[in-house]
């Protein structure tokens, strides 16, 4: 969903083929477009992964078998003035029995197709392919794996791309016990793009799943752990610049234990977060449910600075001038408060004089107080 318009996919549809749908809200939602792949074959599943990001959708096909068993496949659409055309249809290079398309996301000119499965003959831990359109179609930079990669970790098998920031779930990766699960967040600087940190839950154990599904919005991330307390649970996340850092656990009190599956899907939009438990019995025999949650409430404390200092020149003479730049960001969504910088001058330099762009510095101290910095202001 992105604004106005979502989409959704029908892995069934189609007789057996598969089909998604693009609807629209103008005072209601209605069904604007339907999307299909131009090489349909009875057991696609075309439409069972799919995201929507401004005018472009990426839509999964993990059983594409055109170019072999277990290959899978995405597409890549673009809305234009009156419809939806199909820019490419994207595989792997080189081609594996991962089942490509199992998790999609599209950003921009990025997107990501995860590749989770360890289909006989693969021995693979799964795998994320990286695609950039270069202006006339969509190419394949890179595939990334886990630092840490086994066989079975499902890596891919949830991801969600935001900007620079690539968050990657492997619910079966064994860390605290077998399928305890993991998540794992990737940066992007330049066209590179490089694993930064890992995280699990704080009390993360045997078959919690975690990283079963997961959610990414610039400086927060939900990670579904459907497993967890035989009941399922989401952990909230915020980023400390390369770090996640665990803020709180999401957890109904009315599940039962092997009956729910909390955390099965997550989704995060501002402060609102949205988990999915399939097998929830409130409303019938596995009738399902999804619960809401308003994050806004959540203090997570933490203030992510960022202190740079530049000198010119880097070397001077006697009774020669030497300016030093100090320049704090605020890579938090959290405004920051009370903001002091100690930076004494060298025994060697005499003080002439300073501006402060914010706040005030004293040169006896050396202390610039700053004081209050909203999020991502400098």
């Amino acid at each position: 969903m992105d604004g106005d318009r979502i989409a959704v996919g029908a892995a069934w549809g189609n007789s057996g083929r598969g089909r998604a749908y693009v609807y629209e809200f103008n005072g209601g939602w209605t069904a604007t477009f339907s999307l299909t792949q131009p090489d349909p074959e009875a057991g696609d599943t075309f439409g069972g992964f799919i995201d929507l990001r401004g005018d472009r959708a990426i839509v999964g096909n993990i059983q594409d078998d055109t170019t072999g068993f277990g290959h899978g496949s995405a597409y890549i659409f673009q809305r234009g003035a009156a419809t939806w055309s199909l820019m490419n249809k994207i595989t792997a290079t080189p081609l594996r029995n991962e089942g490509f398309g199992r998790s999609v996301q599209i950003d921009g000119d990025y997107a990501a197709v995860g590749a989770s499965d360890n289909l006989p003959g693969e021995n693979s831990p799964g795998g994320v392919y990286i695609f950039k359109y270069n202006g006339a179609g969509w190419v394949q930079q890179t595939r990334l794996i886990s630092s840490d990669a086994a066989v079975g970790d499902e890596f891919g098998y949830a991801l969600s791309l935001h900007g620079e920031w690539l968050l990657v779930g492997a619910p079966s990766n064994d860390d605290a016990g077998n399928l305890t699960g993991s998540a794992y967040l990737f940066r992007r600087q330049g066209e590179t793009w490089t694993e930064v940190s890992k995280v699990l839950g704080h009390d993360s154990t045997a078959v919690d799943r975690f990283g079963w599904s997961v959610s990414l919005q610039r400086d927060f991330a939900l990670v579904g752990s459907y497993g967890d307390d035989g009941v399922g649970s989401a952990y909230y996340f915020q980023r400390c610049y390369t770090s996640l850092v665990e803020v709180a656990k999401l957890q109904p009190g009315n599940l039962t234990p092997t009956v729910n599956h909390f955390g099965y899907s997550v989704a995060l939009s501002g402060a609102t977060a949205l988990i999915g438990d399939f097998s929830d019995n409130t409303h019938g025999e596995s009738a399902g449910a999804a619960y809401l949650y308003d994050l806004a409430g959540i203090s997570t404390g933490i203030v992510d600075l960022a202190l740079t200092k530049s000198v010119t020149p880097t070397s001077a003479d006697v009774g020669e001038s030497v300016t030093f730049i100090l320049s704090i960001t605020n890579n938090s969504g959290v405004a920051g408060t009370g903001i002091e910088v100690t930076d004494i001058l060298p025994a060697a330099l005499s003080y002439s004089n300073s501006v402060a762009t914010q706040g005030s510095y004293d040169s006896g101290s050396g202390i610039w107080t700053v004081g209050a910095l909203a999020p991502h202001a400098s």
